[in-house]
Formats: C-alpha cells, sequence, structure tokens
C-alpha cells in the first residue's frame, strides 16, 4: 500500500493521468483498502468547498450594516431602519435576481462544456477567479461612492453576479466530484457549506463589536473572507497530495473530449429522483421568498435608530437573521442522513409541503421596515423562534434530500449530483421576480 501511496502523488496537476492506478481499474475501488488521509487533506477539502460554495451566495448580503449604510439617504450621515430607501429595501430581493439568472448561465456551460476541462483545473479556476473578485470587491470598500451610488449598486451586483456564475459551476463539478466518495466526505462537505454562513455572520459580528464605523467593519470584514478563499485556492492545488483522492476519483483519459453523461443518463437519474426533486423545489421556493429577501429587512422592538441600544440597533439583525439561521443551518445539517427511501417517500413530500405552507407566510407578519401591513408579531422572541424552526427544519429536509439521492438513483447517482445544483439555480431563476412583489405586499 506504501507503494501505492507513493505512486499516487506523481499525479500532474493538469494531467489526467494517475500514475500506480490504471492497473487498478478493473477493480471496484471500493473493494480495496483505501489510503490513509494524510494531512486530512481530503477531509479539509470536503469541508472548505463546502465554505467555499456557499460564501459567495451569503457573505456578502451579511454584510448588511454595510449595505445599509453605502445606499443610505446619502444627504444624512447614517441611515434609518425604519425608514429605508429604495436601494435599501431592493438590493437582497435584486440581487437573488441577479444571481439567480448568472447561475443559470454558467449551469448550462458548466453541464455542456465543463467536461473538457480536468476537474483540478475546475477547481483551481473558481477558487482563483473567486479569490480575484473578493480582492476587487475589497478594494472598492474604501472607495466614497456617494456621488455614484447607483453606478455601485450595479457594480455590487455585477460582482456577486459573476461570483454566483463561479459558484454554480463549482457546486456542480463538487456534487459530482464528491459523489465517488464514500457518504462521509458528502457529509463533511455539507456540514461546510452550513458553516460557511455561519462562519459570515459570526466574522460580522466580531467586526461589528471592533469599530462602530460602517467602512472599517466591512474592509476587516471582507479581507477575512478573501483569506478563505484563498485557502481554498491553496487547497485546490493540494488535492494532488492526497491518496485519498487519487484512490477514489480520477478521470479516465477516454472520458476528455466528450461528455460524461448523456442527456439520456440526466433524464433517467432526474426519472428515478423526481420525489427528492420536487422537494427541493417546494423547500427551495420557501427559501427564496423569505431569506434573506424580507428577513434583512425586519427590525428589532429595541430598535432606537440613536445607538441607545446595541442589541437593537447594532446586533439585532445579524444575530437574529443571519447567525440563528446559519447555527440551525449547522445542527440541522449536522443530524441529517439518507432517511428519505421509496417506501416513505410521500409521506415525506407531506411534510415538506406543509412546512412551507405554514413558515412561509409567517415572515410576512414580522416587523420587517418599510410597511403600512399590520405587524402580527411584534417581539423579538416570537421572530428568533421562527427562524430557529424554520432554518433547522430547512437544514434537515435539504441534507436528508441530499444524501438520499444514491437510493433513488442508483447506478444514476454520480449524474444526478452533477445536475442537481444545475436545477436549484433555475428554479430559483423563475422564482427570483417573485422576489421584489413580496416585498411590496409590506406596503400593500
Amino acid at each position: 500500500m506504501d507503494t501505492l501511496d507513493n505512486n499516487l502523488k506523481k499525479a500532474s496537476l493538469l494531467s489526467d493521468k494517475v500514475f500506480g492506478i490504471h492497473d487498478l481499474q478493473s477493480l471496484n475501488r471500493r473493494d480495496l483498502p483505501a489510503p490513509k488521509d494524510k494531512f486530512y487533506i481530503a477531509t479539509i477539502q470536503a469541508f472548505i468547498s463546502g465554505v467555499v460554495s456557499i460564501i459567495p451566495m451569503t457573505f456578502f448580503l451579511q454584510a448588511n450594516d454595510y449595505w445599509m449604510y453605502k445606499f443610505r439617504d446619502t444627504s444624512k450621515p447614517t441611515y434609518d431602519s425604519n425608514d429605508k430607501t429604495d436601494l435599501q429595501t431592493m438590493f437582497a430581493s435584486v440581487n437573488t435576481v441577479v444571481t439567480s439568472v448568472m447561475s443559470v448561465i454558467a449551469g448550462t456551460c458548466t453541464v455542456l462544456f465543463a467536461h473538457r476541462v480536468e476537474m483540478r483545473l475546475r477547481f483551481l479556476i473558481s477558487t482563483g477567479l473567486s479569490f480575484v473578485l473578493f480582492i476587487i470587491f475589497t478594494i472598492l470598500v474604501k472607495a466614497d461612492t456617494d456621488s455614484w451610488q447607483n453606478l455601485f449598486f450595479g457594480v455590487a451586483l455585477l460582482v456577486m453576479g459573476l461570483l454566483a456564475a463561479i459558484t454554480a459551476s463549482f457546486g456542480m463539478s463538487s456534487n459530482g466530484y464528491f459523489s465517488r466518495f464514500p457518504p462521509f466526505y458528502m457529509i463533511v462537505n455539507l456540514f461546510g457549506g452550513a458553516c460557511g454562513g455561519l462562519f459570515g455572520s459570526s466574522l460580522q459580528i466580531i467586526c461589528l463589536s471592533v469599530s462602530d464605523n460602517s467602512i472599517t467593519v466591512a474592509l476587516i470584514y471582507f479581507s477575512c473572507g478573501t483569506c478563505v478563499i484563498f485557502l481554498s485556492v491553496v487547497l485546490s492545488y493540494a488535492m494532488k497530495y492526497s491518496p485519498v483522492v487519487q484512490f477514489y476519483y480520477f478521470d479516465v483519459k477516454e472520458t476528455q473530449g466528450r461528455m460524461k453523461f448523456t442527456l439520456k443518463d440526466y433524464a433517467i437519474g432526474l426519472k428515478k429522483t423526481w420525489a427528492l426533486l420536487l422537494m427541493v423545489v417546494i423547500t427551495f421556493t420557501s427559501m427564496s421568498l423569505t431569506h434573506p429577501n424580507l428577513t434583512n429587512l425586519v427590525v428589532s422592538e429595541s430598535y432606537t435608530g440613536k445607538g441607545l441600544s446595541p442589541w437593537g440597533d447594532k446586533y439585532f439583525v445579524v444575530t437574529g437573521t443571519f447567525l440563528f439561521y446559519d447555527l440551525f443551518q449547522v445542527m440541522g445539517r449536522f443530524i441529517s442522513r439518507p432517511r428519505i427511501t421509496k417506501e416513505n417517500k410521500m409521506w415525506y413530500l407531506l411534510v415538506v409541503a406543509i412546512r412551507a405552507l405554514v413558515l412561509t407566510p409567517l415572515f410576512i407578519f414580522f416587523n420587517a421596515r418599510p410597511r403600512t401591513l399590520a405587524v402580527w408579531f411584534p417581539h423579538d422572541y416570537q421572530y428568533m423562534i421562527t427562524m430557529a424552526v424554520f432554518s433547522f427544519s430547512m437544514a434537515v429536509m435539504v441534507g436528508d434530500n441530499i444524501l438520499s439521492i444514491p437510493n433513488f438513483a442508483e447506478d444514476k447517482t454520480e449524474a444526478v449530483y452533477t445536475i442537481m445544483p444545475g436545477l436549484m439555480t433555475v428554479f430559483a431563476a423563475v422564482l427570483s421576480p417573485l422576489n421584489p412583489f413580496y416585498i411590496k405586499i409590506l406596503k400593500s
């Protein structure tokens, strides 16, 4: 086994040839003793890949204090959460539309052309481009944009749209990649995705405690995010040194230059997993309409607008909306298991539908501002309890769904794992125009 380990390390970063393992192609790799995960490269990569797949989508929106300051009424030195401008109110919902469309475009290109690019190079390109965009935006943080606020609104959406496109491609590649590994690595990857949001919200709280200046807070925040993306670039390079990666994943030369899966493979896989797909549609519709589209507008009952209440004026949104959501996402992903089977799928589908019908409309009646609609639930604890139930139940359902795909897809499992993120982005794009209208209900 030591000889095999040494040979596996000789794999080139860009070459699809894996030395020492081609002689074993006729055997099932899972029937052989797997090499040790030296330095835990494969495990760390699975975790960081999950983090990176979610950071571009959540990290920017979690900087709520920064966006409120940037898109405030520029005739005033600070912003008022009870009297938001149109740019402040619509930023999250318009961002959802832009990122969804960009994700669909990137997902389509990934399905059609990604097979021509070796997996390690795909990882390097995705993480490298994300790193460059993070650097660019971190530099922009210090710019005075008050005189070109509308243009900056567009620039921010452009950067986030490009990041969404990169993330969509990375996510589809990552899912197909880890589907070849034992379930442990997919669980670690899902857990990393949940922790990506938790990292952003926790970091935002720390940054807010360091300074009262919105620009300083944002500069520290985005600099730390850039460092995490850089770590993912390093791991994308280091994966060639992991015997575990080479043991479970290698590209056979004959597959280069042609599609790994045909449209028929995808169609068969989706037909087998239609129930899981429907659950994903219902769950993500619920999330798209509420978080963070609506939830980032919720104001604390103790908000003063004068800095007299640290909780209400400074920490409520990032804690009650983002940290609470992300914390229960982690808890839900942690207990996720492949529980959905062909026998219980309809019962599970019923639970998913009831959850969406009950929880989604509730968020309209919390204290989201600006509004003319009556507030039914004015207290912070009511909002936070609902957020906890919403997030935890969603995390469990999504985690169970993804881990249960092999129970349905069988020999088409990798094809389904590859196409599923793309389908999610398509549904998000189709639903995204509803987000601004959902916000307008508050003023009806």
